[in-house]
């Protein structure tokens, strides 16, 4: 009989032992399982709301993704855990709208690239509203051209415009309002594995010990 009370005693000690240690393991699964759900939900962002319409082509953004949207995961304890997730203010322009003026770049118009940023040729420099080496064509009734003569082409590179409107169209924070929620399941399968498992590494060393009693 006494045996049998040494026992339960310390399985009881154990169980109290656990449950004392489950918000410290808690804290670490649940702060990792945070962090993969905001990695997650950036990305279900970056496919639907940079990929084309109803948002934006994020191109150049896009692929500097780790500059343009960035996320993370803080805290010490359970109750100071938060994580978030933060556009660049050129992605939001995009989110809240605005306009683009060529006198806040401290030019007379503004070059607004024609396709792929990368591919401009801009090693002659800067001068003006005009790019050294590109041919400015003007326009009656439309936005005049700065264009690379190719062979015997003239392949237009920027657009000159004095601003530009900008509509609300990212769509940031509602996706990320609608998206985090589906994330839910997993943050607390990562609480309830961490009771799980702080109850299983102390009820194995409970067990340890009670062989060691009875040998």
């Amino acid at each position: 009989m006494t045996d049998v009370v040494r026992v339960e005693t310390i399985n009881f000690h154990e169980v109290a032992e656990a449950l004392r240690a489950a918000p410290e393991l808690a804290q670490r699964y649940l702060k990792s399982e945070m962090h993969r759900a905001t990695a997650r939900v950036r990305k279900r962002f970056m496919r639907e709301r940079m990929s084309g319409p109803p948002g934006i082509k994020g191109g150049e953004w896009k692929r500097q993704h780790k500059r343009h949207i960035k996320y993370w995961t803080i805290g010490s304890d359970l109750g100071s855990l938060q994580s978030g997730i933060r556009i660049s203010r050129f992605l939001g322009l995009h989110e809240y709208g605005g306009t683009i003026t060529a006198h806040n770049k401290g030019r007379d118009m503004l070059r607004i690239p024609i396709g792929p940023r990368w591919k401009l040729p801009t090693r002659g420099g800067f001068e003006g509203n005009r790019i050294k080496g590109l041919i400015f064509i003007r326009r009656p009734g439309k936005a005049p051209l700065l264009a690379e003569k190719v062979g015997d082409e003239l392949i237009p590179r920027f657009v000159l415009k004095g601003r530009v409107v900008i509509k609300a169209r990212l769509g940031f924070r509602e996706t990320v309002e609608r998206e985090w929620p589906k994330e839910f399941p997993k943050l607390q399968e990562a609480l309830h594995r961490a009771v799980r498992v702080s109850l299983d590494q102390r009820m194995k060393a409970a067990s340890a010990f009670v062989q060691r009693l009875v040998a």
